[in-house]
């Protein structure tokens, strides 16, 4: 029984009760409706609004002249819905058939009742949309993307570079611009149910992509057509394992064409072989290192004339060999050069002159050069991977190391390295930086980068230039370097052979011949390099390289239009039979046809040559005879 008294103290208990769960339930819809309800608006909104995304378009890249290299194209993927599914079997076989998909799979998908969406195919053509909607199929949604299209196929396929299946840049360009190529993806958003299906007088709201910027290099189209060519031609003809060949303006470090062979098909990327795909993907005059051989003898002139240690008549004596630290070091020509200057050492690319020239130039000087030109760095081009040079420790470096460094061995440098330093003995003294990348542009041709040629230091005395010019000219016109004239216009070059190392070993029988050159030599706008690895015709550098790069020259200049042919510039002379006779007999009758030749070993008789009998060559053209 209840007193007056206790149910009044009911009574104010439940009411403080119910004040108290009042003011909880208030508290918790303030906390709902004010302080949390930005964030469950927008849960609710993606419970409600389904996002299908638009990709952006990937910009194009192109040449410095505005050819089209690289281009994108609009595709589809294709997402079946289950719950617009009206016959699944017929619509199966009509997927199937306009997809070329399996039947069985396609039912899989179209039966898939715990998803609100499945995707059925990716990355393919408008045409094939409008197929399915022509047959009457539309328990389909069709989101749109973009795919990738090498108009050249393997052109530049190392400098290009490919994207992912998403569109992100993988290698190459596309992966070092990939900010700027790739834009930003857009979505349409659509309300729809718990099931994923649009609501009735559903809204949707359309949020644009923004196009990728396009790319415009400093390749030239043209040149790097016919480069690829001739490289292509010198790898068969020659059976190397590989070529690689660097064209630049030596003036602005602008790269005009770069090759390495063997390449791939930028449009059937060998993805199911990494270990190829990498391989394959290596721009071998920039990603990796190798012994430049004699190339190097022109950064060391250059040093020795900047210093003033040498002139380019200064006077020095070969006798065949060099005998340090009780290690005998051989000229190639086993027999001496006997009296030499700087130029007819440097033309004839005898070693022991430059043994002498780089010892008088001295170890901290020369190690000094060596940062000036950035040997033991990168360059800092605008490409992924750049390799900088291996170069011993001046602390570690024995007085044979070093002296070999002289004419370019014991030091392992880039393609691109080597280069870049002798466009800076022959130009105006500058290191200039080496850039792919000319400018960049908006989808609508705004311009909002413009690549300028940078000097990173100033390694040579501009006095010398003329000198160094000068000795390079020497070298095509009386030495390895003949095959790479061309008529009315002058070259100056510089030929190679280096040694091959399988793990810190010489490498027996696999050699790397090269040649150098710029043209026209007293005002350089062209550099050539090209390396042909591991040769199976001759070793020697101006055998298998000299007349490659000398194709490339007349090519460019016949393509600019500056070449003036003649049958005298063109003339194809016949190669004698040599075979038995003397080193004198050989060596007149080859100069008397206008050959320049090289010789190996030291018998009587000509034993060996390198260019068969009856077979037509241009005059001018390298031949290597054994004895």
């Amino acid at each position: 029984m209840y007193t007056r008294n206790s149910l009044r103290k009911r009574i104010f208990v439940f009411s403080i009760a119910f004040i108290f769960l009042s003011a909880l339930l208030i508290g918790r819809l303030y906390v709902v409706q004010i302080i949390n309800h930005k964030d469950l608006q927008g849960r609710a909104l993606d419970q409600w609004l389904r996002d299908i995304p638009t990709t952006a378009v990937r910009g194009s890249i192109m040449d410095r002249n505005g050819i089209n290299i690289v281009s994108s194209y609009t595709t589809y993927d294709i997402y079946v819905r289950h719950a617009l599914v009206k016959d699944a079997k017929k619509e199966s076989k009509i997927y199937a058939e306009v997809l070329g998909l399996e039947e069985d799979f396609v039912y899989s998908k179209l039966t898939d009742g715990t998803v609100s969406e499945n995707v059925l195919v990716n990355g393919i053509r408008k045409e094939k949309v409008s197929t399915l909607l022509n047959y009457g199929v539309d328990s389909f949604v069709a989101s749109e993307g973009v795919a990738r299209n090498y108009n050249y196929n393997s052109m530049l396929s190392q400098v290009l570079g490919f994207t992912a299946n998403d569109g992100t840049g993988l290698s190459g360009l596309e992966l070092y611009y990939d900010k700027y190529l790739k834009g930003v993806d857009g979505s349409t958003i659509v309300e729809s149910d718990a099931s994923g299906n649009e609501t009735k007088n559903a809204q949707s709201y359309y949020i644009p992509s923004i196009d990728g910027m396009n790319i415009e290099l400093t390749i030239d189209f043209m040149i790097q057509t016919e480069v690829e060519k001739i490289m292509k031609k010198a790898k068969d003809e020659t059976g190397a394992s590989a070529v690689s060949c660097l064209v630049t303006s030596p003036k602005t470090g602008e790269i005009l064409s770069i090759v390495s062979l063997p390449s791939y098909d930028l449009n059937d990327i060998p993805r199911d072989n990494l270990d190829e795909l990498n391989a394959l993907s290596r721009s071998f005059l920039i990603n990796d290192t190798y012994e430049p051989g004699s190339t190097f003898k022109t950064v060391v002139a250059a040093i020795a004339l900047d210093l003033g240690v040498a002139t380019i008549n200064t006077s020095y004596y070969c006798p065949g060999y060099r005998i340090v630290d009780g290690v005998r070091t051989n000229c190639h020509k086993k027999t001496g050069h006997g009296p030499q200057t700087l130029t007819t050492g440097f033309v004839n690319s005898c070693n022991c002159v430059f043994m002498q020239v780089v010892s008088d130039i001295g170890v901290d000087n020369f190690y000094k050069y060596v940062s000036l030109l950035r040997l033991d760095a990168t360059m800092g081009v605008d490409y992924p991977g750049e390799v900088s040079g291996l170069i011993i420790d001046k602390e570690m470096a024995s007085t044979n190391d070093f002296l070999r460094m002289g004419f370019g061995q014991s030091i392992a440098i880039s393609g691109l390295e080597l280069a870049q330093a002798i466009a800076a003995t022959c130009t105006n003294g500058y290191l200039m930086k080496p850039y792919f990348v000319k400018s960049i542009y908006t989808s609508s041709g705004q311009l909002v980068y413009q690549n300028e040629p940078e000097k990173l230091s100033q390694v040579f005395k501009q006095s010398i230039v003329k000198d160094m010019q000068y000795i390079m000219s020497q070298v095509v016109l009386k030495g390895g370097g003949k095959a790479s004239s061309v008529n009315g216009i002058t070259v100056g070059g510089k030929t190679g052979t280096a040694q091959k190392y399988d793990n810190g070993i010489v490498s027996k029988g696999n050699y790397i011949g090269s040649y150098i050159c710029v043209s026209p030599v007293e005002d350089p706008e062209y550099l050539v390099l090209v390396v042909i690895d591991e040769p199976k015709t001759s070793i020697y550098g101006n055998i298998v390289a000299t007349p490659v790069a000398g194709e490339i020259l007349n090519a460019i200049y016949a393509n600019t239009g500056r070449l003036s042919i003649t049958n005298e510039a063109c003339r194809m002379v016949e190669v004698p039979n040599l075979i038995g006779l003397s080193l004198t007999e050989a060596g007149s009758l080859l100069s008397s046809l206008g050959f320049y030749y090289v010789t190996e070993g030291e018998g009587n008789v000509v034993i060996y040559q390198s260019v068969k009998e009856g077979t037509s060559v241009r005059q001018g053209s390298s031949i290597m005879i054994k004895f």
